[in-house]
């Protein structure tokens, strides 16, 4: 971790596909606070990477690990027929 010459602070973490990002934070709390988001993204098997296409992204961050309900069905098909269809 090092303090940039901006004011921000900065972390480089490693990603387990091997890949390495840099966090960025206003304050030290802030900077652990967004590193730790990261750490929980991966941990719920979201891929953290800056190549990630909107499509991929949109199914991967669709709630399935809770219960399906009434609004998980509403979101998948609003990521079907908003997102995906206007990729294609």
């Amino acid at each position: 971790m090092k303090k940039r010459k901006d004011g921000r602070y900065q972390k480089k973490i490693l990603l387990a596909s091997g890949k390495y990002k840099i966090v960025y934070g206003a304050t030290l709390a802030e900077l652990n606070k967004n590193v730790q988001n990261i750490r929980d993204q991966e941990s719920q098997g979201l891929v953290v990477d800056d190549n990630t296409l909107v499509g991929e992204w949109a199914f991967q961050s669709t709630p399935s690990t809770r219960r399906v309900t009434a609004n998980t069905n509403n979101y998948i098909t609003f990521v079907h027929l908003s997102i995906i269809q206007s990729i294609l």
